[in-house]
């Protein structure tokens, strides 16, 4: 780097060390103007120019950060910030505003301003540098922009990454076009080959210089004789690849070409020049007489094509027309003398977009290739569509090319008659393939010329081409249907048609099936045919035949059944949907059971025989017939004034018919609708009284003596009796002796049946002897937790027989009682609970809410008026929307918070949602206060909020307890940032002319005391940064800390670093980094012959361990303590003791645990609730 004089602008409120630092950078061939504050710099840059800006942090009015804004608003000067300032959000807030470097006060001043005068020179020569590549790229643009040859980079396969302006203008392709395209899709084809062997030449040297020539396509498709050079710069970074200049060389190639020309002409004339002039004179006269016979022949042409019909055009070499016949006007829209007007560009306004392809067809014929019958769609004058067929011939001139004819017919009705018979024929083909029937088109005897997918389908073909043109119809019916299907065919040909028949067939695969079939003789491909279409009836005629076989003996059973059975007709309206039925066969047990006699009610619709018939008779005989579905349900009949047992189902694939067999259930029915009304009785009952409902319920019912509902006590082995009816009798304050009952046995076995001898069988049951009780059913009472707690005992004087329904009652009834019982227990505790909690809220100043988001209100109680100083009379009952709670108690600048609060707990959807803010209220006597609120949700089955309660806690005293100590806290932060900086300061400037005493004295008397005074100022810059330190380490609140990214990434090489600690994020000072870099400092400073350190975690049930350990001298026993005292060590003074001030933040422990001579072992605890796994929230 240059030494040469640089002139910077000093900034800094300290006269004393504006002047040591002008004193230390003059030795540095700096020169220094000085600034005491912002706005002086700031005027001073108006006026003067400075190579670079030093400038303090902390001053008056403005700060280094503020006034580095300002200047970076107007230059980009090399600026430095030269602060006793040490905190890290300073040195990024400085970086982040354009500082080009950081550096900070204290220390040794030799090495200080050394460092300073580097980075200040750095900072300018890096300016420099820069502002030199910005003006050299502006050359360089320029120089691009401006030049009149292409200047490309080309990457190694070909493409083009950059290309200049003057492509465009040359090859006359847009700006940027060929950017991602091939250099090589634009040379001509004969080049190509060429030019891609020179570039891999180029490729494979740097060296290479020489000039290609080629030719390039341009944008109209012509090509342009250029001239290349190329060279590579693929290693060239900016570049990176083969960079062409190219220049057009079409000018010297036209020269070139006509000097030739013109000399080979010469050449030719003087040698046959001699010889042309006899044979001149011999010509003239045989072209005199050719030109007679043109003449006639040219009057022969023009009066066939004036009279043609057809339009006859005549295009010269140059593509332009020479002639056009009348017909012109008729089939184009254009008078002759029009077409011959535009020239060469009558093919655009007839062909418009075909008219390259005409235009290629008209070069092919001036080669010697006439076309014949050639279609094109033209526009006429009138811009009027139509179709037309030309033949173009080449015409000649004394056996010369000398242009085209083109003879252009109108074909535009046969076309559209052509596109409208397409269209029909498409539309029957899909019509044909998409239909559920077969069509097959025969010849007169039976040949397959055209076949359906279906019709395919139904002979066995797997596709229409494998019997199209290759099978005859007769081939698949079988041999007692041949006679009918040749009948058939002739009684069709014969012009009658249109009926239906059946006929019997075996398909390609040998199977069996019954088609049914109409005809109709039609004309296909101008030839006389059959259209045949047909339907697969196989499983209709196989039904017919089965029924027809065993009718006799299945009309004999049908008929005799104990089971009602009937045939219904299906009937259909015009749009296909099931409407009703209509009554076919059914048996005696029917007729019986409906009194309807089937000779007059056969064929009838159900609604003339019923006209009360219930819809839902209609859906599921009409769901059976449509799907097929077997459904066998039960249903009322109101006609009848029965239920019905009915299996419905359908006995083929058609939807014509179905069969039901009906049961009557209508006494089964009335059983179990009574039981069931029995059942809601008692379960519409509820609380502990609805007990003495079930028990008398239950004895009415079954006629029981006794029935008694009880709760087992088992420390005491005795059943306390809750409602017990003893002969009808309500019985109170009853007990008896569970052991050696029948209730123990039903406790561990379940529901129990004693139907005889009850008494006889548990003899130590005392009571059953005494009511002489012989028959005994019991089931056990379960609660929530599945454990049994009670019993229903029902109890018979007389021998009992109990059906499995009983059961069924029995148990849903114990199930009941269990719940009722185990509710009324419930409410009990929660009647304690909430006088406990209401307790607990009023002592810690807490009001419970809800919001209802069906009807957008709030829901208080008194606890919530008693906290906002109003009630629930002052406010006009417990409800009020949202807009009356905001406007009357939310502070105004909070109002908005509390709204996104809200919306965001009614859009949640998770049902953990948990949310928590605080904000100000004001209370009815107008008195404002700032509670915490703590918001949780309700949602439904579809996982919608339907509720968003909440929790407000009047937190004011503590709030202003908590302001206060904040404000002292930052009152006395600032008082300790300025004393320290005022320290640090001075300390600086002793530092300064201290070292530049030095330097200049050589008393060792003196340089020894002065030395002393030298350490006295390092230590107490070493006081003022723990200071600094221990200060920073309580200004920040604790969060989570990813344990891998706290870890240092770098050590010394000399060192082997293991890491293996889980995916864990610690809730600990922000500082946590310095824990570890403390420690990888000490393992390398006292360690001595540290060569591996090794970290890893453990976890145990209630906490965490964090290991750092590596291969050192140790630590003796006696100084595992004291390490972790301020103060212990050789250096600092306070490494470890801030590791353990920075982990006791927020309740982590360290010990040292290692042994002497074999290593350090540092243990860190981190207690349950303080480590989660790094994705948990």
């Amino acid at each position: 780097m240059s030494e040469s004089t640089l002139s910077i602008l000093y900034v800094d409120d300290e006269p004393l060390l504006q002047v040591a630092t002008v004193e230390y950078l003059k030795r540095y061939k700096i020169l220094v103007e000085i600034a005491s504050s912002g706005s002086e710099a700031l005027s001073i840059l108006e006026n003067q120019q400075f190579d670079a800006v030093v400038s303090d942090y902390q001053m008056p009015g403005m700060n280094g950060i503020e006034l580095l804004k300002i200047i970076r608003k107007k230059s980009d000067i090399p600026f430095v910030l030269f602060t006793g300032r040490g905190r890290e959000d300073v040195v990024i807030e400085a970086i982040e505003n354009g500082a080009d470097f950081y550096l900070q006060k204290g220390g040794k001043p030799t090495p200080q301003f050394t460092e300073l005068t580097h980075k200040i020179r750095t900072a300018v020569q890096r300016r420099r540098d820069t502002d030199l590549i910005r003006k050299n790229e502006l050359k360089f643009e320029l120089l691009i922009q401006n030049s009149s040859d292409i200047i490309r980079i080309h990457d190694k396969d070909g493409l083009i990454i950059f290309d200049s302006p003057s492509s465009s203008q040359i090859l006359g392709f847009p700006e940027g076009y060929f950017i991602g395209h091939n250099f090589f899709d634009y040379i001509h084809p004969e080049d190509k080959i060429r030019i891609y062997s020179e570039f891999q030449e180029i490729l494979r040297t740097t060296t290479n210089q020489t000039l290609h020539e080629y030719r390039i396509q341009k944008s109209d498709g012509t090509y342009l004789y250029v001239e290349s050079v190329g060279s590579n710069l693929l290693d060239v970074s900016g570049i990176d690849g083969i960079i062409t200049t190219t220049h057009s060389i079409q000018n010297l190639k036209t020269a070139e070409y006509e000097i030739r020309k013109m000399a080979d002409d010469l050449a030719s004339a003087y040698k046959d020049l001699a010889n042309s002039e006899e044979i001149l004179r011999n010509n003239y006269q045989i072209l005199k007489c050719r030109e007679i016979e043109l003449a006639k022949s040219e009057e022969r042409f023009r009066n066939m094509a004036e009279r043609s019909s057809d339009l006859i055009i005549l295009l010269d070499t140059n593509l332009c027309v020479s002639y056009a016949s009348p017909s012109s006007t008729l089939i184009t829209g254009y008078d002759p003398d029009e077409l011959i007007t535009l020239k060469e560009k009558f093919s655009e306004r007839l062909f418009s977009e075909n008219h390259r392809e005409f235009l290629s067809c008209v070069r092919n014929a001036t080669y010697g290739d006439p076309i014949e019958n050639l279609e094109f769609e033209i526009f006429k004058k009138n811009a009027e569509a139509g179709f037309v067929s030309m033949s173009i011939v080449p015409t000649y001139v004394y056996n010369n090319i000398s242009g085209v004819q083109v003879a252009i017919r109108d074909i535009t009705r046969a076309k559209r008659s052509e596109l409208q018979l397409r269209e029909s024929e498409n539309k029957f083909r899909t019509l044909v393939e998409y239909s559920l029937d077969g069509t097959f088109i025969l010849d007169p005897v039976g040949n397959i010329r055209f076949a359906s997918t279906s019709a395919a389908d139904m002979v066995g073909a797997d596709h229409p081409d494998e019997i199209i043109e290759n099978k005859n119809v007769i081939e698949f019916v079988a041999p007692e249907s041949v006679d009918d299907v040749i009948k058939d065919f002739e009684t069709v040909a014969n012009g009658t048609d249109g009926y239906i028949a059946q006929y019997k067939i075996i398909t390609l695969k040998g199977k069996t099936r019954w088609l049914e079939s109409i005809g109709k003789k039609i004309l296909f491909q101008n030839s006389p045919s059959i259209l045949i279409s047909i339907r697969d009836i196989t499983a209709k005629k196989l039904a017919e035949d089965v029924l027809q076989k065993t009718s006799k003996e299945m009309e004999l059973i049908i008929r005799n059944m104990s089971s009602a059975f009937v045939i219904y007709e299906s009937v259909f309206d015009e749009t296909g949907k099931y409407v009703s039925y209509k009554f076919g066969y059914f048996n005696d047990t029917f007729a019986e059971r409906t009194k309807l006699n089937q000779l007059e009610v056969q064929g009838k619709c159900v609604f003339e025989v019923w006209p009360e018939t219930e819809q839902s008779w209609i859906d599921m005989f009409g769901l059976v017939a449509t799907t097929g579905t077997h459904q066998i349900f039960e249903m009322f009949h109101k006609p009848t004034n029965k239920w019905y047992h009915c299996n419905a189902y359908r006995p083929s694939k058609s939807p014509d018919c179905i069969c039901a067999f009906f049961d009557d259930i209508t006494e089964r029915k009335a059983e179990k609708l009574a039981f069931e009304a029995l059942v809601r009785s008692m379960v519409g009952t509820c609380g502990i009284n609805s007990l003495h409902f079930i028990t008398d319920t239950i004895r009415s019912w079954l006629n029981a003596d006794c029935v008694l509902i009880g709760e087992i006590q088992y420390k005491n082995d005795l059943v306390n009796v809750l409602a017990m009816n003893l002969d009808g009798n309500i019985i109170s304050d009853f007990k008896y002796c569970f052991k050696g009952s029948p209730c123990e046995s039903v406790t561990k076995n379940g529901f129990k049946i004693y139907q005889d001898n009850v008494a006889s069988l548990f003899p130590d049951d005392i009571d059953l002897q005494t009511l002489k009780i012989r028959g005994y059913v019991g089931t056990p009472l379960v609660n929530s937790s599945g454990n049994p707690f009670g019993i229903l005992c029902i109890l018979f004087r007389n021998p009992i027989t109990i059906s499995e329904t009983l059961r069924e009652i029995v148990d849903i009834i114990a199930v009941k009682a269990a719940a009722e019982i185990e509710r009324a227990r419930i409410e009990q505790e929660l009647v304690v609970s909430k006088n406990l909690l209401s307790d607990a809220m009023s002592m810690s100043h807490l009001a419970a809410w809800e919001y209802d988001i069906a009807t957008r209100l709030f829901i208080f109680n008194g606890r919530f008026y008693e906290l906002y100083n109003t009630t629930s009379e002052i406010e006009g009952g417990y409800q009020m929307t949202i807009e009356q709670y905001l406007h009357k108690f939310v502070y105004p600048d909070d109002i908005n918070q509390v709204i996104k609060e809200v919306t965001n707990a009614i859009n949640a959807f998770d049902p953990a949602y948990i949310s928590t803010f605080e904000h100000r209220i004001i209370r009815r006597d107008g008195i404002i206060r700032t509670v915490h609120v703590r918001i949780a949700i309700t949602i439904d089955q579809s996982g919608k909020t339907i509720k968003v309660q909440g929790v407000n806690q009047d937190i004011t005293d503590r709030k202003e307890t908590e302001e206060r100590t904040l404000r002292a806290n930052r009152q006395l932060n600032l008082l300790t940032n300025i004393t320290r900086h005022d320290i640090l300061n001075n300390v600086s400037i002793g530092q300064i002319y201290l070292d530049n005493v030095l330097t200049t004295y050589t008393d060792p008397g003196l340089i020894n005391n002065l030395e002393k005074v030298q350490q006295s100022f390092e230590g107490i810059q070493d006081q003022i940064e723990f200071t600094r330190i221990y200060q920073e380490l309580g200004s920040h609140d604790p969060l989570w800390i990813s344990l891998n990214n706290a870890i240092p990434m770098v050590v010394p090489k000399t060192i082997i670093f293991e890491k293996k600690i889980a995916d864990i994020s610690v809730f600990a000072n922000p500082m946590l980094s310095a824990v570890f870099s403390n420690l990888l400092d000490n393992s390398i400073r006292h360690g001595k012959k540290v060569t591996r350190i090794r970290v890893s975690t453990i976890k145990y049930d209630n906490y965490l361990k964090i290991i750092w350990e590596d291969d050192g001298i140790g630590i003796v026993q006696e100084e595992k303590e004291e390490i972790f005292e301020r103060g212990f060590g050789q250096n600092t003074g306070f490494g470890l003791f801030l590791v353990r001030e920075i982990l006791i933040f927020t309740s982590i422990s360290i010990k040292e645990n290692g042994e002497w001579g074999v290593g350090a072992r540092f243990e860190i605890t981190v207690p349950s609730g303080k480590y989660r796994e790094t994705g948990e929230i």
